[in-house]
């Protein structure tokens, strides 16, 4: 698991897990915390000496506004039921009851909260109808939100600020949107990449915490019940649903600019965002400023504190406010996953031939929709990017100087990130839902390839690069490294993994041998390196090609996305436990004293046998002499190989699947497993016993 700077106590891995802090906490009454509350408004009495109204209501047909106090007196008494329900019935026309005013309970305003219009509110649910069996009030529309001032921009709040400090604790519930109401005549996330907002601040529209949010790029794709803290989702969710959800507290602790969350008995994350200060502002409940983006959810109890209070107090706190609201339930863990198609131009045909089929079945896998995300290089267009790792270009510089990735600073004399780099990174930035998984389809390599083996021609847009030929296995584990970190940067997180595709035969066979093998080295030594992160996939051993390098669409549609999505849907989902490998290397040896065939046994993980039963090709064996000639190699059983050789071995001898570029894909080992074939994971070079 790791812990991303600037975001204090967040962890990922290949699903996130929340934060949980020691148990019990012990109930605190809001009114019997350290600090007295700046405000509070609730539909039931919080705090036990407070003496006034509950709040004015009118219906929507006898619109003279009226106080209601409690039912009783003394802490947790509930409106005055039975006033609210004379109210209803007083007219038999009226439809709804409308809150006009909320009154604040905490005793340093008062801040009551006010109707944003003269003729709308908040809609007061009584206990028949409330979400519960409690009452509340619900937002519905953009004219349905409170806020402590609708007359003027100012008001009592501070946030952002390095010395301001504030903790909101909410308890509601929420309803996902049809295709246009009850949200109005536009689904959310129409204009913004957030929507339904329970809390703002200020006088321009800040949606400091949303119940739902959409694709940052299709934005008709609504996210119900997704919490987001301006507009970076968090790790939480309400149940996804078209009707009224079970009900939730909800907690937010603002310190400068570091924000921490909290549902239920859990804290969510913990982090430091960037946004501007707001001095002296008011505070919106059920929308955002403006007022738009309504919540879609019915409030019982909001409270605000002047302070930064301890995570056991505000857990306390939300016990006794969740209790008595029965809405003490946890987050649920959300299966949204940003894909990031990253690194040459094999992930550019991905791109073109499968991304909305790879998309499609990692959310047929998942059984969620829409749960794959996409995040662009290029404003709303282009999802994969990348270049080069360790050397400056995938076309001729002298022609295009621009479209390399990175100067990769300990050979090239220009240190740095290339312009295409920066453009791309920048777009992660901007577009890049930043609290949510990411998961990296990644091809680095090909290109590298030809630096590492020295191959410079005018055929392979090579002619004028300093680095080929000049390239070390080294170098480019660390170019790779530092591509993941900048990744990671501009994320503003770890990826939850990186799925490593490596590299396949390239034709004419040989031409990259000696760089096609050191980079595949170099990819198996990443992933061993990188404590899980970097997960390998032999996807395309058996691939079938348009040109001399790149998979053609047949392959891309048929088998590459389905074995990606499969990984990819292991790393959101590991309770799926999908196949997603081929058959793994067990032992070499050979058959006897002659020493003239290797029997290479392997271990089935989705399938039961393997093929072709002649003609297999991949395998490469080497003894004290050189290489040596393979004379034949077949499927024995469904579990072994037989490589015979046209002469003895001598000495000490390795045999390795596959070797650089010498290998007839078409006749590549592969396993039966249903669904999707997988190729046998390469291996060696390791000792022939």
């Amino acid at each position: 698991m790791l812990v991303s700077p600037g975001r204090i106590g967040q962890l990922w891995g290949a699903a996130r897990s929340a934060i949980s802090l020691p148990s019990p906490i012990e109930p605190v009454a809001p009114f019997a915390a350290s600090v007295v509350p700046m405000a509070c408004w609730s539909l039931r009495r919080v705090n036990p000496s407070y003496a006034g109204n509950c709040l004015m209501a009118s219906g929507d047909v006898a619109t003279t506004n009226v106080a209601y106090g409690f039912a009783a007196a003394g802490k947790d008494a509930l409106i005055n039921g039975a006033a609210l329900d004379a109210l209803y019935t007083a007219n038999p026309t009226n439809t709804e009851l409308r809150c006009r005013t909320l009154y604040d309970q905490a005793t340093v305003g008062p801040y009551n909260l006010v109707s944003t219009a003269s003729t709308t509110g908040q809609r007061v649910k009584r206990v028949s109808e409330g979400v519960g069996g409690s009452p509340g009030l619900r937002a519905l529309a953009q004219t349905q939100g409170l806020t402590t001032n609708s007359a003027a921009s100012t008001g009592p709040f501070n946030i952002g600020g390095a010395t301001d400090n504030l903790t909101v604790i909410l308890s509601l519930a929420i309803c996902g949107w049809g295709a246009a109401a009850p949200f109005g005549t536009s689904t959310p996330g129409s204009a913004s990449n957030a929507a339904g907002t329970a809390l703002g601040f200020g006088a321009s529209t800040s949606e400091f915490l949303s119940l739902a949010e959409t694709d940052d790029i299709n934005s008709g794709e609504a996210v119900y019940g997704s919490v987001c803290v301006l507009r970076d989702e968090i790790n939480a969710m309400f149940e996804r649903s078209t009707s009224w959800n079970r009900l939730r507290t909800i907690a937010l602790k603002f310190e400068g600019q570091k924000v921490t969350g909290y549902m239920g008995q859990t804290k969510c994350f913990s982090y430091t965002m960037s946004f501007s200060a707001l001095t002296g502002v008011r505070l919106w409940l059920g929308c955002a400023s403006g007022p738009v983006a309504s919540a879609n959810a019915e409030i019982k109890e909001a409270i605000v504190y002047n302070a930064a209070l301890s995570d056991n107090e505000i857990l306390g706190i939300m016990k006794e406010v969740g209790t008595f609201w029965g809405a003490l339930g946890g987050p649920i863990e959300t299966l949204d996953t940003n894909l990031l198609l990253w690194g040459q131009s094999e992930i550019g045909w991905l791109e073109q031939d499968g991304w909305s089929l790879l998309r499609a079945e990692l959310n047929s896998l998942l059984g969620g929709s829409p749960a794959v995300h996409r995040i662009p290089t290029q404003a709303n267009s282009f999802t994969a990017f990348g270049g080069s790792a360790s050397q400056q270009g995938s076309v001729d510089l002298s022609t295009n100087p621009s479209n390399y990735w990175r100067v990769y600073p300990l050979v090239a004399g220009a240190p740095g990130r290339g312009p295409n780099g920066t453009t791309a990174y920048n777009a992660v930035s901007a577009y890049a839902t930043k609290n949510r998984r990411t998961i990296a389809i990644c091809d680095w390599g090909q290109q590298d390839a030809a630096a590492l083996g020295g191959v410079a021609t005018a055929a392979t847009n090579t002619v004028g690069d300093p680095l080929y030929g000049t390239a070390t296995k080294a170098g480019f584990k660390q170019a790779v490294k530092d591509e993941l970190d900048d990744l990671e940067a501009a994320l503003g997180h770890p990826v939850a993994a990186v799925i490593y595709n490596l590299l396949h035969l390239q034709t004419p066979a040989g031409s990259y041998t000696a760089g096609w093998e050191t980079v595949r080295q170099a990819q198996i030594e990443l992933a061993a390196e990188s404590n899980g992160k970097i997960l390998l996939l032999w996807g395309a051993n058996d691939a079938t090609l348009r040109d001399y390098i790149h998979y053609d669409t047949t392959f891309i549609q048929s088998k590459w996305i389905k074995r990606i999505a499969r990984k990819a849907a292991n790393v959101v989902k590991p309770s799926l436990a999908l196949v997603d490998r081929g058959p793994r290397f067990v032992s070499a040896g050979f058959t006897d004293g002659t020493k003239t065939a290797i029997r290479v046994t392997i271990a089935h993980v989705g399938g039961t046998d393997i093929s072709p039963s002649t003609g297999i090709s991949g395998f490469r064996v080497v003894d004290t002499g050189g290489v040596k000639t393979i004379a034949s190699a077949i499927r024995e059983t469904a579990t072994t190989m037989l490589v015979s050789l046209s002469a003895a071995c001598v000495g000490a001898t390795t045999i390795q699947l596959p070797y650089g570029t010498d290998y007839d894909l078409a006749n590549y080992p592969v396993d039966n497993a249903s669904g999707v074939n997988w190729p046998v994971e390469g291996f060696g070079p390791v000792a022939v016993t």
